[in-house]
C-alpha cells in the first residue's frame, strides 16, 4: 500500500478511532505511512485504542478530548501540533447513533447527534485548517453517516458545506466565494 498511497512524514488527525471505522481508516492512513493520532471521548476508551494500536504495530497518539467543546478542541490540536508537528489529514469521523424512532427521539437526544455529528467536525475543521494552510496542506475528511438515518437533508448540507470548505482550502482558504460548480448559460 505504501507504493500506491504514500503518506510518509504526515500527520494524520482521526476523531473517534479508538475503535470501529475510525480505527481502521487510522489503521489504513498508518499502513501508507502517516504518524497517526485520534481522540476518543473517555480515557478508558483511549488506552484500549492505544492497546488495539500497539498489538498491530501502530505507533498512534491519543487524546481524550470531547470533540463537542470547541476549547478542548483547540487544545488539542495544539497539544498535537507541539508534539507531532501540523495536522495535514483530519478525518472527522467522530459520530454518534440514536437507534431510536424518530417521533421517540427527544429534543435533547437529537441535539446531542447533532453537535457530534455536525458541530464537532465543524469545530474540528476550524482548529485544523489555519495551520493546513499555512503549510499548504488540504485533506480534511468528513464522516456525516451516522446523522443520515435521523435527517438526511442535515447530511447533505453538512458534506456540501464540507466540500466547499475543502475547496476553497484548494484556492487559498479564507473569504474566497468558490462556487462547486460552473454557471451553465
Amino acid at each position: 500500500m505504501k507504493n500506491i498511497f504514500n503518506l510518509e512524514g504526515k500527520v494524520a488527525l482521526v476523531t473517534g478511532a479508538a475503535h470501529g471505522i475510525g480505527y481502521a481508516m487510522a489503521k489504513a492512513l498508518a499502513l501508507a505511512g502517516a504518524k497517526i493520532t485520534f481522540n476518543s471521548s473517555n480515557l478508558e476508551s483511549m488506552k484500549k485504542g492505544l492497546e488495539s494500536y500497539k498489538a498491530d504495530g501502530i505507533d498512534a497518539k491519543g487524546y481524550v478530548c470531547d470533540v463537542t467543546d470547541e476549547v478542548a478542541v483547540t487544545n488539542m490540536v495544539k497539544q498535537i501540533e507541539n508534539e507531532l508537528g501540523v495536522i495535514d489529514i483530519l478525518v472527522n469521523n467522530a459520530g454518534i447513533i440514536k437507534r431510536i424512532p424518530m417521533c421517540d427521539t427527544t429534543l435533547n437526544e437529537f441535539k446531542q447527534v447533532i453537535d457530534v455529528d455536525l458541530v464537532a467536525p465543524f469545530i474540528c475543521s476550524k482548529a485544523v485548517i489555519p495551520s493546513m494552510i499555512k503549510k499548504g496542506a488540504d485533506t480534511c475528511i468528513c464522516m456525516a453517516e451516522s446523522i443520515y438515518y435521523l435527517l438526511e437533508t442535515t447530511t447533505t448540507l453538512l458534506i456540501s458545506y464540507t466540500l466547499i470548505k475543502i475547496k476553497s482550502l484548494k484556492y487559498g482558504g479564507k473569504n474566497k466565494n468558490i462556487p462547486m460548480t460552473k454557471k451553465r448559460k
